[in-house]
């Protein structure tokens, strides 16, 4: 049998040929041409059959080459195709409904799965299922049965495991469409691909088992804040019932019990307090020592019961006629303290005759009840919190020798007064 290369010489060869006894022939015929003798008329049809036949074998070179060509075309897509396919990551294959085997697969199944493609080619159903993943089966055999319903332009996607040579499973993710049909148009072929997404898989699992973790993690966290936070709300409890606590005792500590009043040591505190902030701000502050008179004799005469009671009126009657930012404290025995802050001595005076007039009008149970008042205010010659008070209680003094019942100033005393106190 005659191959291309061998077809093409032959048909090459007649052409010369012919083409040569066609120029000796118009040449001689050009020389020797008689219109009406027999020669002329056989030379012309014997010209005639040559051009025939040289017309038949251009005829027959333009199909040889216009096949040669398609041919050579054809092998050069194969290849390309061919060239795609074995440089695709992907496995590609192309699957008959029918037979149920694959009539195509390219390399990458040889990569993916460890199984060559002739192998691949000649597994049928029954192989097929050999390898597919048991709890997979069903799925894949729902995929093919959907298939036999898609349109032509219709993409159907699955992703199952199949067993590797080695034993290991694989995820494929499997792309297929219908690639041609049979007479009556059901599909007859399906082409496809299968790329290995196993490593995805492992991923998401992966995944899921941290995500998993997170939120026993979560939920024991949550355990966690909540009793963290029963744990604050006690020690919250706690701590307001010691603050309580703690405030009580204070004022047990500071708050005379008879009275109610501020005690001695609550009156130091503030006083040192509001001396500090006088002296650095150059503010105002006075002092009034009150001192009930006669009281030891109106224990005596009435009881002891009877004194605590007037002691706690005029306790009350002090509170009434000060400031609310005033200081009212129980000093000792019979005599209260009173601190002033940002005011000056005229103030001071005006509130400690208001005192005095306010016990002297009170109305009283056993008998009339009046106090004596030193008042004392800082000057730039005050030098402590304790010289402010001792001059309040001379002040005080001076008012007991001028007959009680009275207002004494501390810068009013002359010099003899207060030498002989």
């Amino acid at each position: 049998m005659l191959k291309g290369k061998q077809i093409e010489q032959k048909i090459t060869a007649g052409l010369g040929v012919i083409a040569v006894l066609l120029v000796v022939t118009f040449g001689w015929a050009v020389n020797n041409f008689q219109p009406r003798g027999e020669f002329s008329q056989f030379l012309i049809e014997y010209s005639l059959l040559l051009i025939s036949h040289l017309l038949i074998l251009i005829l027959l070179a333009s199909v040889y080459l216009g096949t040669r060509k398609l041919y050579k075309e054809k092998k050069e897509d194969e290849r390309l195709i061919e060239s795609i396919a074995g440089a695709s990551p992907c496995i590609l294959y192309l699957y008959d409904l029918e037979k149920q085997k694959n009539l195509y697969i390219n390399r990458a199944v040889e990569e993916v799965l460890g199984i060559s493609p002739e192998r691949v080619q000649r597994m049928g159903l029954e192989t097929f299922e050999s390898v597919c993943h048991s709890d997979d089966l069903e799925r894949v055999e729902a995929h093919h049965e959907r298939l036999l319903h898609v349109q032509d332009s219709g993409v159907r996607e699955i992703e199952f495991r199949v067993r590797h040579a080695n034993g290991s499973w694989r995820w494929l993710l499997c792309r297929d469409l219908v690639f041609d049909r049979t007479p009556d148009g059901r599909p007859r072929s399906i082409l496809g691909t299968a790329l290995d997404v196993t490593m995805r898989h492992d991923q998401e699992l992966k995944l899921q088992q941290v995500n998993e973790r997170l939120v026993e993690a979560n939920g024991q966290l949550s355990n966690l804040v909540h009793l963290i936070r029963q744990q604050t709300r006690a020690l919250e409890f706690q701590k307001t019932e010691l603050a309580h606590a703690n405030s009580m005792l204070h004022a047990l500590a500071t708050t005379d019990s008879l009275t109610s009043l501020k005690n001695h040591r609550a009156f130091q505190e503030r006083l040192d307090a509001e001396y500090e902030r006088a002296s650095k701000h150059g503010q105002s502050l006075s002092v009034l020592l009150i001192d009930a008179d006669y009281f030891k004799l109106f224990n005596d005469t009435y009881g002891h019961p009877a004194g605590d009671v007037a002691l706690i009126e005029i306790a009350r009657l002090l509170q009434d006629n000060v400031r609310g930012s005033d200081f009212v404290g129980r000093y000792g025995g019979e005599e209260f303290v009173i601190v002033m802050p940002q005011t000056p001595s005229y103030a001071a005076l005006e509130t400690a005759e208001r005192i005095r007039q306010a016990v002297e009008s009170h109305s009283w149970k056993e008998r009339d009840m009046t106090v004596s008042v030193g008042v004392a205010s800082l000057g730039i010659d005050t030098p402590s919190a304790q010289a402010l008070v001792e001059q309040a209680d001379r002040a005080l003094y001076a008012s007991k020798q001028r007959g009680r019942n009275c207002v004494t100033f501390f810068d009013d005393l002359s010099d003899t007064i207060l030498l002989s106190s």
